[in-house]
């Protein structure tokens, strides 16, 4: 009798072992994956996003999404939450971007507005493939950020776009468009890198 419940106890750790791994593989937009987040929240800080970055990672559509919002009850006003697949993997607060030093801590007038931030990333990918500069270019890898910058009053989503190269998955220019209509205002590819 004690081998079957072995057998059985065995068989859903590894049922749940691959549940979990196929449900980290899923992947997922930018707006899908802050649903998720935003479940990690408490009700001062809910709908309160200042910043998104999806990584490059294997494929146009990041494994991982990271979103920072802002939490008055936070250090320094700021609390990132990390969306691998369909679950949470991370949670901090403090400064918590990689990217850029801060001295000051977040404020609210860096909160993205709901009513500007109506472009997902799959439709700005897909908005930037049109354009005529990538028409013959095949994506191997996008890194995503969603933010106010200082000369743009709307959220832009900026994509750091990758072609495979001879083998070498290398960066071949950037796009910047408004998360409010789409539109491309800037986009930038480095024929010479395609070469």
């Amino acid at each position: 009798m004690v081998p079957s419940i072995m057998k059985k106890l065995v068989l859903g750790i590894s049922l749940l072992a691959f549940l979990a791994m196929a449900s980290s593989s899923f992947a997922v937009t930018a707006f899908e994956a802050r649903q998720i987040a935003e479940k990690m929240l408490n009700d001062q800080s809910r709908g309160k996003l200042i910043k998104i970055v999806g990584p490059k990672g294997e494929g146009t559509t990041p494994e991982s999404w990271r979103f920072i919002f802002y939490d008055p009850f936070a250090n320094q006003n700021g609390r990132l939450i990390v969306v691998t697949g369909k679950g949470v993997t991370e949670i901090r607060d403090g400064y918590v971007e990689l990217d850029a030093v801060r001295l000051a801590s977040y404020k609210e007038d860096e909160i993205l507005s709901p009513n500007e931030v109506k472009i997902d990333s799959d439709k700005a990918l897909a908005l930037v493939q049109k354009a005529s500069l990538l028409q013959s270019v095949k994506l191997s890898a996008v890194k995503y950020e969603l933010k106010k910058t200082d000369s743009n009053v709307v959220p832009i989503w900026i994509l750091t776009l990758y072609a495979d190269v001879k083998g070498q998955n290398t960066e071949i220019g950037t796009a910047k468009l408004s998360a409010e209509n789409g539109q491309i205002f800037d986009l930038k590819i480095d024929n010479k890198k395609l070469q």
